[in-house]
This record gives C-alpha cells, sequence and structure tokens, in this order.
C-alpha cells in the first residue's frame, strides 16, 4: 500500500512539474538579459527608420520601428509569433522597405523593449496592433495600410483587422483557429 501512495505522489508531482514548465515557456515573457541589446537595428541596413515608443489601451508600453517611405501611402504592418519582437521581422521588414513600403514592425508585451506583461496567445496583443495602427494613421498621410503576420501574429492580424474596417490586405502566416487545441 505504501508503494502506491508513493507511486502516486511521483506522479502528481511530475505531473505538477510538467504543468508548471509548459506555463512559463507559453505564457511568462523571459527575464531581460544583458545580451538583448547587442542585437541587429535598422541602422545596419542603412534603412530611414524611427524608433518610436508606443503605448497600448489597457497601459502597456512597447517598442516599435517605423521604416519611412516619404510620399508613399503604402503601409505594411508587420507582426511576428510567440513571443515576437521585431528584431525577428527586421529581414522582411527591410526587404518591404526596399520596395517601397511604409513598414511598422513592434514588439508584444513582455518582450524586450516593452513593459512586462503576461503573454495571452493574442487576446491582449491585438491591442498593440491596434495601438501600431492608429500611430500610422496618424503619421502616414491617407495611409493604405496591410497586415503581415507570423502564427501568433497571423491570429493577432486576424483580430486587428476584424476592428478595423480600413485595413485593405491581410498577409497571414500558419495562423491557428482554436487557442485551446493549441496548448492541447
Amino acid at each position: 500500500m505504501g508503494y502506491v501512495v508513493i507511486a502516486v505522489l511521483v506522479l502528481v508531482a511530475v505531473y505538477l512539474l510538467l504543468a508548471y514548465t509548459v506555463y512559463v515557456r507559453a505564457f511568462v515573457p523571459a527575464r531581460p538579459f544583458y545580451l538583448d541589446d547587442f542585437t541587429f537595428t535598422p541602422y545596419e541596413f542603412q534603412a530611414d527608420y524611427e524608433d518610436v515608443e508606443l503605448v497600448t489601451a489597457d497601459g502597456i508600453s512597447f517598442g516599435a520601428w517605423y521604416f519611412r517611405q516619404p510620399g508613399s501611402p503604402q503601409t505594411v504592418i508587420v507582426s511576428g509569433g510567440h513571443k515576437g519582437q521585431r528584431q525577428g521581422a527586421l529581414g522582411i521588414s527591410i526587404a518591404l522597405w526596399r520596395k517601397g513600403f511604409n513598414v511598422i514592425t513592434y514588439s508584444y508585451r513582455g518582450m524586450s523593449g516593452s513593459d512586462r506583461a503576461p503573454v495571452t496567445f493574442g487576446m491582449k496583443e491585438v491591442l498593440e496592433l491596434q495601438a501600431v495602427i492608429a500611430f500610422a494613421r496618424k503619421r502616414i498621410p491617407r495611409a493604405r495600410i496591410g497586415l503581415l503576420g507570423y502564427s501568433m501574429g497571423a491570429v493577432v492580424s486576424l483580430l486587428g483587422a476584424a476592428g478595423e474596417p480600413g485595413v485593405e490586405a491581410l498577409v497571414l502566416d500558419s495562423p491557428f483557429s482554436d487557442l485551446r487545441t493549441l496548448l492541447v
């Protein structure tokens, strides 16, 4: 009888450890690391860009890069995947900027350069996208906005476009359709 109780306790402990590990990897932002400041920026690509600080409707500050193409209303907003940071979308952003588009890419809440907040798989991250769209409308005359999103960023783009009738184009790479299915 004693072995059964010990086996059950060990199984419960393993289950709790696994559940905690999954929770931390999925929802808790990484702690700031001293090498976070040593990443590529648009400066290395000689891009005409502006480092902007934006605030969501719920008060979370986050960083974005705005690549300018004066005179062009065409604007692409790039949303990265799970725990996305603007550095992760730098390659596609530079390529789109060189083709003549205004481009804005941003970091999600809790990531480097943003206020710490839990990851919500798109439910709250859509607030960052709404703030970026508002910034684009304010800074770019007659902005024609398209959204490009990867994975969780594709879901964020879809949710953001649903509440924003002025978005004219969507490119969604690997969105998930059901959060419960994704987490199981």
